[in-house]
């Protein structure tokens, strides 16, 4: 029986991956994935199972590839549910918003001290009223410079939430390249997965062992296509979180 395992560079991207820095209490979970990259060889039964399964973990007939990407999609999808609340688009939108904002608030606040400065305070009332004036303004400059803080310290925390979230749909979607991969193995190895093939002498076996691996063949087919249709969706959510990263960043160049 062939068995294969990922390259070690896979295995250090996994460990980085979960390393505590980025991802807390998963030391259980490191030992747990490391230990069982490896592929398995399983049962026509299982290619059966996946190639009539839709979407999702459930394509993948290996085992341990299946256990791997089940453990870091439920990772995506935490990191995504993390980065909900640091929506880029609205924030962008805000950010563009206080900032013209300011810019007229400063206007205004330019205006009513030129009208102080000019004011001879002959009638206190009237030089009362340009002081208020004056101190509504800075009031006002006051705040929008504090939500413009605010915007920014979200925009800055955003953007590692946002990274998390492409980073960890990469590392899903390598995980179904990897079973693209063994699918491409397991169709040039058919021994693995239906045993040997009898000799000519058994008619009955052989004959057997032949739809057997045409079954295997087409199992692999209907999952490969699946597997391939869904590497959109992969694509499509890391583009998501890229965007919403690139566009946090633009918000913070903004002044």
């Amino acid at each position: 029986m062939k068995n294969q395992t990922w390259k070690s560079s896979k295995l250090k991207d996994y460990y980085q991956f979960f390393k505590p820095a980025q991802f807390k209490k998963t030391a259980v979970l490191v030992v747990f994935l490391i230990s069982s990259l490896a592929v398995h060889s399983q049962s026509l039964a299982d290619f059966k199972y996946s190639s009539e399964r839709s979407k999702g973990n459930t394509l993948i007939p290996y085992s341990n590839l299946r256990g791997a990407a089940k453990t870091l999609h439920n990772t995506q999808t935490t990191k995504r549910k993390a980065a909900e609340g640091y929506k880029s688009a609205p924030m962008l939108k805000d950010k563009k918003l206080y900032i013209d904002f300011k810019e007229d608030v400063e206007r205004y606040l330019a205006t009513a001290e030129r009208n102080l400065s000019s004011d001879d305070g002959e009638d206190a009332s009237k030089t009362a009223e340009l002081k208020k004036e004056v101190k509504k303004h800075e009031d006002d400059l006051d705040e929008i410079n504090d939500k413009l803080d605010d915007l920014n310290e979200r925009m800055k925390d955003g953007i590692p939430k946002w990274e998390a979230v492409a980073d960890a749909r990469i590392r899903v979607r390598e995980v179904f390249r990897e079973v693209i991969d063994e699918l491409a193995d397991s169709k040039r190895y058919p021994e693995k997965h239906i045993g040997k093939e009898p000799d000519d002498e058994d008619k009955a076996a052989h004959d057997q062992w032949e739809e057997d691996k045409d079954d295997l063949e087409d199992y692999i087919d209907k999952i490969k296509s699946k597997i391939n249709a869904s590497f959109r969706t992969h694509d499509d959510e890391i583009e998501v979180a890229e965007e919403a990263v690139e566009k946090l960043k633009e918000g913070l160049r903004l002044r």
